[in-house]
């Protein structure tokens, strides 16, 4: 794959840009007088923050999922254990907003007949050298890069997973061999 067709899409991360003011119109909120007319002012004021944020998020994610489907034909997708993630990395993981982007993800490819399908979370993506097929199962978490002890290329590890993840998707699951995991179609255009 050429580095050309990679993009990489930066967040907005909206939950992270008003997280300061978030805590301290809550803080605000939560130290007026129960039943009080400024209390339910704040509480508006406390909503209309929160709806903000649901607003960039959705945006942002609308127009990525819009280009993403108008560009390509198929797009394959990791099927992530989101749960186990936010136990380690916590916000970061609900303001990326992944269900969200997914579900869009395959209705619009439904609406324009773009194929979408998800790749099983156990295949090793970023652990599988893209030339050689080596799994390396030393790579932790914190290493961003790696060298091919088999072939002696070195990978970038999110690049790497883009690789194995797009040529895995590609591969008829009758051809696939010796990998674990399987690919399950979101969508799939009908042929007419």
């Amino acid at each position: 794959m050429d580095k050309n067709y990679l993009f990489f899409v930066q967040s907005n991360k909206p939950l992270k840009k008003l997280l300061k003011k978030l805590k301290r119109t809550s803080k605000n909120h939560s130290k007026k007088k129960l039943q009080s007319k400024r209390r339910a002012k704040h509480r508006l004021k406390l909503a209309t923050l929160h709806e903000r944020i649901v607003n960039h998020r959705k945006d942002f994610l609308h127009k990525l999922s819009s280009k993403m489907i108008d560009e390509n034909q198929a797009i394959y997708l990791e099927d992530l254990n989101l749960k186990g993630m936010m136990g380690r990395y916590g916000k970061s993981i609900s303001d990326l907003g992944w269900g969200m982007f997914t579900r869009q993800l395959e209705y619009k490819g439904h609406w324009y007949g773009c194929l979408v399908n998800k790749v099983d979370r156990f295949f090793p993506s970023s652990k599988t050298c893209n030339k050689c097929g080596y799994i390396n199962n030393r790579l932790s978490i914190k290493n961003r890069e790696w060298i091919c002890s088999n072939c002696n290329t070195h990978h970038d590890r999110d690049v790497n997973a883009a690789i194995n993840i797009r040529e895995y998707g590609r591969v008829d699951r009758n051809q696939r061999t010796g990998r674990a995991g399987s690919v399950r179609p979101l969508y799939e255009p009908s042929r007419h």
